[in-house]
């Protein structure tokens, strides 16, 4: 596999076609030009004219071979890549599955059940109608590209605001690995604001490059240098004592580089004190009194060592919030904007009076004091702080935690919080949305702007943690709409290695009442005209599930969502499987096409959580929309990992996301606009930005009637720039 191809398909949709030799041929390289043009349309995929004009120039040796990687990358993306392993277990799914006698779907399972996945059931594969094409489809635009536009992904994934995924970890690495050291040096940015990123990167660019001021600057704090010292030590940046059971010894440089590190932090002592434990199994490898001229370090070790306890930022404010002291609590956390903008909601809570009038007028007092401060929270914050106190005033049943490191494991519980006075959250929403505004006009100006409505269904990614590599990058609790004339929603996981992968989908209605199941153990319902391709055990050399749900005929049961979830019945996480994907296809028809048709895949995304089963997607069958979820989660011990033994951890997946108060990305977009643009427009034509869910939805410019102007265009599915430039 093409690797930068890869990369800059996935995260821009775009090539970079300049090593490609210039041709004295260009007729021949135009019928090549369109040769491949018809093929990737198979795929969902096309070129934009900028592209097909700048590949009609190249020699036929060339686009031959260019043609042959692109082929095989977007083959990968839409989960086409492994197509002689996409056959269901009935070849002629659905039609085969909803005709077979009971007793046939019976003895097919148990034979399959008793060989361990050696033998599955023969029939002949019938021919089938070709694929009804939807008269919605709309195909993939790939955009012509540059090699620096490629290694600027590198600076805006370091940039980011956002906690990085593996999957941006691994693409950072590869960047790393395949540039210069100048370019690495040089596309480094001022700041790294996530110390995740930072720790990680680090070891990597200071192998290649060597260590300079650059990155040492990046260290503010002890914490800072602990996360380096854990990651080169094999364990991730997240501070935790129970994992780190040893250190391994250091070499002279590296201690040295450290140690320095550390005596260029601020407050170091107390800082080292939140996790002494650790610095203490740190600070005995770094032998801090071999430096001598490092003073504040071998103060701070000898402290610790001493265990003279210095109070902690933390010590001192939980003392106070347990006497009640709300002056001293603002006091203390006006010293610390971010700490102040997490604990805000407690801190109003915390205002207590018998007169009504008089207690909002105190919270309110609270809120002004956050006002004061609240342009040194980082934006990232400010806007998930605004998003959940504009539903604050409003009664939920329910609460969800997303644990940090583990993204993916939401968890919820009910609301039993007390509900705050409309006026105070309307305030701290404009407070929080005065400073967006305020820090967003610093940047450059957008001229006039068009803000496509359809974005208010897209969530900010305000953190990538856990989300894993898919065919269209979204946050989750993102909407898409499905397509008027498409009846049908077929649902494929696909999997590799000796391992029992299950798909599942569970009907409910609106208040979460079950309707009925679609998994291994239960594969047809007619009365929901849904059905399951076969249970296959063995994933071998792979294989794949589907179930087919029919629109209307849930609508007709009263069904509002249906959850689409995949098991691990080996019950192990899905970061131990070799491959492991989810995805769905839109379908007008299900006995037309083949079973796998990859132009109808409409979101495909990597299975690679710690979890065993795996919340992924949500069909909100009255609105017609596909949520997306990917919230993995561990089964109950001793007991089979399906749909039936996991209804509690299903529904609350389910309650998690339809309950978000996330950030959507119009919101964003608005008060970008708001901040550094000159008007809104409704035509697009009259804008200079345009923020768009896809490239496919600029404007077409007549060139005889209309003047062209440049305009920049922000899609939904420019991660990388949203979390960089826009958070």
């Amino acid at each position: 596999m093409n690797k930068m191809l890869d990369i800059y398909i996935n995260r821009k949709n775009k090539v970079s076609v300049e090593k490609l030799v210039e041709t004295k041929d260009k007729e021949k390289s135009v019928i090549y030009v369109a040769t491949i043009l018809k093929n990737i349309e198979e795929y969902g995929y096309t070129f934009s004219e900028e592209l097909i004009e700048a590949l009609k120039n190249k020699s036929t040796e060339d686009l031959v071979k260019f043609y042959l990687d692109l082929k095989e990358t977007i083959k990968l993306q839409v989960g086409e890549g492994i197509i002689s392993q996409m056959k269901p277990m009935y070849p002629n799914f659905p039609k085969q599955v909803m005709e077979a006698d009971y007793i046939e779907l019976f003895i097919n399972a148990m034979v399959h059940y008793i060989s361990c996945g050696s033998i599955l059931p023969e029939y002949k594969e019938e021919e089938r109608f070709p694929l009804i094409s939807s008269k919605d489809k709309k195909l993939t635009i790939i955009d012509l590209g540059t090699e620096e536009d490629l290694f600027n992904i590198y600076n805006e994934l370091l940039s980011s605001k956002a906690v990085l995924s593996n999957h941006d970890k691994e693409d950072l690495v590869w960047f790393v690995d395949n540039m210069t050291k100048k370019q690495i040096v040089n596309l480094l940015p001022n700041e790294i604001v996530i110390k995740e990123t930072l720790s990680f990167i680090t070891p990597f660019i200071i192998n290649k490059v060597g260590f300079n001021t650059k990155i040492a600057n990046y260290y503010k704090t002890a914490t800072d240098v602990l996360r380096l010292i854990l990651v080169m030590n094999g364990y991730s940046s997240a501070i935790d004592s129970s994992e780190v059971k040893w250190l391994r010894p250091m070499k002279t440089r590296e201690r040295k580089c450290l140690v320095q590190l550390l005596e260029g932090c601020s407050s170091i002592e107390a800082d080292m004190f939140r996790n002494r434990t650790l610095w203490l199994k740190a600070l005995n490898r770094l032998h801090p009194g071999n430096f001598k001229k490092c003073k504040k370090v071998n103060n701070a070790y000898d402290k610790l060592i001493k265990n003279k306890k210095i109070p902690t930022f933390k010590s001192k404010l939980e003392k106070m919030f347990e006497e009640g002291n709300v002056t001293e609590v603002v006091n203390l956390l006006s010293k610390r904007p971010g700490e102040f903008a997490r604990a805000l909601d407690r801190t109003v809570r915390l205002v207590k009076a018998d007169d009504l009038k008089v207690q909002l007028d105190n919270r309110l007092n609270v809120v002004k004091a956050f006002d004061k401060v609240a342009n040194l929270v980082s934006t990232p914050i400010l806007l998930q702080l605004m998003s959940y106190f504009k539903k604050r005033s409003s009664e939920n049943d329910v609460r969800v935690f997303f644990p940090k490191g583990n993204l993916a494991k939401a968890y919820v519980i009910d609301e039993n919080i007390e509900v705050l006075e409309k006026k105070v959250c309307d305030t701290i929403v404009f407070v929080c949305q005065k400073h967006l505004r305020g820090l967003y006009s610093a940047k450059e100006m957008l001229g006039n702007v068009y803000i496509d409505d359809r974005l208010k269904d897209f969530v900010v990614p305000t953190s990538q943690r856990n989300a894993s590599k898919s065919l269209k990058n979204v946050a989750r609790g993102s909407k898409f709409k499905i397509a008027e004339d498409v009846n049908f929603i077929r649902a494929f996981v696909y999997w590799k290695n000796h391992d029992d992968i299950d798909l599942s989908a569970y009907f409910l209605t609106e208040d979460f009442k079950e309707i009925g199941t679609i998994a291994y153990y239960d594969m047809r319902n007619r009365g929901l005209n849904a059905c399951h391709s076969g249970d296959i055990i063995d994933g071998a050399n792979g294989a794949s599930e589907y179930i087919d749900i029919d629109l209307e005929s849930a609508l007709n049961k009263k069904v509002k969502y249906v959850l689409v979830s995949v098991y691990n019945f080996s019950n192990k996480p899905f970061s131990d499987l070799e491959e492991c994907f989810f995805g769905y296809m839109e379908r007008t028809g299900v006995n037309d096409g083949k079973v796998f048709e990859p132009s109808t895949v409409k979101h495909r995304t990597d299975l690679s959580t710690k979890g065993d089963f795996n919340n992924s997607v949500i069909i909100d069958v009255e609105n017609r929309e596909i949520i997306i979820c990917d919230l993995s989660s561990e089964s109950a011990p001793y007991f089979p990992n399906n749909a039936n033994t996991n209804k509690i951890g299903l529904i609350n997946g389910l309650k998690g996301i339809i309950n978000h108060s996330k950030p959507n990305m119009y919101d964003l977009a608005k008060l970008h606009a708001d901040a550094r643009g000159m008007n809104l427009v409704e035509d697009k034509l009259e804008a200079d930005t345009l923020f768009l869910v896809d490239k496919e939805d600029m404007p077409v410019v007549n060139s005889s009637e209309d003047e062209i102007k440049e305009q920049t265009c922000i899609t939904l599915y420019d991660v990388d720039y949203i979390i960089s430039n826009l958070l």
